[in-house]
């Protein structure tokens, strides 16, 4: 049905907006939602955001799981910083091939925010690493039409229209149309195994 990437800086409050988001949409009649969260398949986020193959096999993991979940029933929220337009681009092109919707929700609070709110957290990054991934972050532009449709909200806020976001993305929003670059080829038919078995090996590994 659709694929909903929530993006943002570590500790902008954005794994609440994913939940208060899936709680929402879990109201809605005959909707699937499935919520997939960055921090379940890490042990330690500074150990994975220390080392570059870590963090290379965490996208990975989310990459195959919002494959593996995403189809014509089920709403995919992926929480994750999602920071690397490269990577934004690659999860747009799963929701075209498969002739589903897609939008871009960002979580934008100042770095000052966040890092305050990181040192208020007892499961806290490492300022350096934190500020690292600030530098890193490239933020999602209503240019780039792999992050459209764009909301940009700040996930604090309690008076988020929740009504609107639906309305635009499931409602309004029209389904991407696949072409022959994004196209799913014939799968193996243990590719679904074979994935669990990877993400389960690298789960290890994290």
């Amino acid at each position: 049905m659709a694929l909903i990437i929530i993006c943002g800086y570590p500790m902008s409050c954005k794994s609440d907006f994913a939940s208060k988001l899936k709680e929402y949409l879990d109201k809605q009649d005959g909707k699937n939602i499935v919520l997939i969260t960055d921090s379940d398949y890490m042990k330690n986020k500074n150990e994975t955001y220390k080392n570059l193959k870590y963090e290379m096999e965490l996208r990975q993991i989310l990459k195959a799981q919002t494959k593996k979940l995403l189809n014509e029933k089920n709403i995919v929220i992926l929480d994750s910083t999602n920071y690397i337009k490269s990577f934004r681009y690659e999860l747009f092109c799963i929701a075209k091939s498969l002739g589903l919707k897609y939008c871009v929700i960002y979580c934008c609070i100042s770095e000052e925010d966040v890092i305050k709110i990181n040192n208020e957290n007892t499961n806290k990054y490492e300022t350096e690493i934190l500020k690292e991934i600030i530098s890193r972050f490239e933020e999602p532009s209503f240019k780039n039409r792999w992050d459209m449709p764009l909301f940009v909200i700040d996930p604090r806020k309690k008076d988020i229209n929740l009504d609107e976001i639906y309305k635009t993305i499931i409602v309004n929003n029209k389904v991407l149309t696949p072409n022959i670059a994004t196209k799913n080829q014939a799968l193996p038919l243990n590719y679904i195994q074979d994935i669990d078995k990877l993400t389960q090996e690298i789960i290890k590994v994290l």
